[in-house]
């Protein structure tokens, strides 16, 4: 049974708006006055081991608190997702970055793989969640194109596995879908290029925007372009806000919390942060640099 945020409840369910303006100041443990409140869900994030051969996935509150260790990658680097409120967790391993594969791992340790290679695929890594959370949508290098990425997509029990999305050069980031459903927005060194999921049909705006995540509304679009974190309309037609301190790693990606009113990015000076949608500043950033990659719990 899939846990359902105080953010979500509140946007569902006019009645429990009083309900929900109360909890927005209390944190994970009850106080009251914190920054990080109830809104915000967990997050999951690869922390470097000590060793710097690889890192710790874990789930862990973004006030630091209720640290979960989930399991270890060989790599420095990697993308993870996680659902039903973290009892699984989808992420990519692998001996070095042209040989990723996805993996699964629930609560209780057990791994299995996801995607390895096919005929078709040599390497999948990046995955994203469908808003559904029916698919995981991911980046795969098709077999015998090294240079060249596609989307693919598969369920959580490993069926369903298909190409939804054309073979290109330097592809970037994670996929999105858009909250109805409907839309693949994907990257490359300078494009965006969205496809319709029903028809195939596809167009592109000329803009470096690596691993551009919509907005739970879908009005909005994220990503960090250079060092900064920046928020264009969904169309692109407008000029990006910059958002936070700065210094943010373009491969970490970015998430927002269920209501849109934070985005979660990781900073090369403090770790994640989360970052106020309404005026850009930095609301917390607690986690600390030895993160690599976070995103929220879905």
């Amino acid at each position: 049974m899939l846990k359902i945020s105080t953010a979500l409840i509140c946007a569902i369910l006019p009645a429990a708006l009083a309900a929900c303006g109360a909890a927005a100041t209390t944190d994970a443990t009850g106080s009251t006055g914190s920054t990080v409140s109830n809104a915000v869900p967990a997050i999951v994030g690869l922390r470097l081991n000590s060793s710097g051969t690889g890192t710790t996935i874990a789930t862990v509150n973004a006030d630091g608190g209720s640290f979960h260790s989930m399991t270890t990658t060989s790599v420095p680097f990697g993308a993870a997702e996680a659902t039903h409120g973290g009892k699984f967790v989808v992420f990519s391993d692998g001996a070095d970055v042209d040989n990723q594969r996805l993996y699964v791992i629930d609560d209780n340790g057990s791994r299995r793989q996801l995607v390895g290679p096919t005929s078709q695929i040599a390497s999948a890594a990046s995955p994203a969640f469908s808003p559904d959370l029916q698919w995981i949508y991911f980046r795969a290098v098709p077999a015998g194109q090294p240079g060249m990425s596609a989307v693919w997509r598969v369920k959580l029990d490993g069926s369903g596995l298909e190409r939804v999305g054309a073979a290109r050069a330097t592809g970037l980031g994670a996929p999105s879908i858009s909250p109805d459903g409907r839309t693949l927005m994907e990257t490359t060194l300078d494009s965006v290029v969205f496809t319709v999921l029903s028809s195939g049909a596809t167009h592109g705006e000329k803009v470096r925007c690596p691993g551009a995540r919509y907005s739970p509304d879908g009005v909005h679009v994220s990503c960090i372009s250079g060092t900064d974190l920046v928020v264009y309309d969904a169309q692109f037609l407008t000029s990006p806000r910059t958002l936070g301190d700065g210094d943010y790693r373009a491969g970490a990606g970015t998430d927002w919390t269920p209501d849109g009113t934070k985005i979660l990015a990781t900073s090369a000076t403090n770790g994640p942060e989360l970052v106020s949608y309404a005026d850009g500043s930095v609301v917390s950033a607690k986690l600390g640099t030895t993160y690599v990659w976070a995103a929220f719990v879905k």
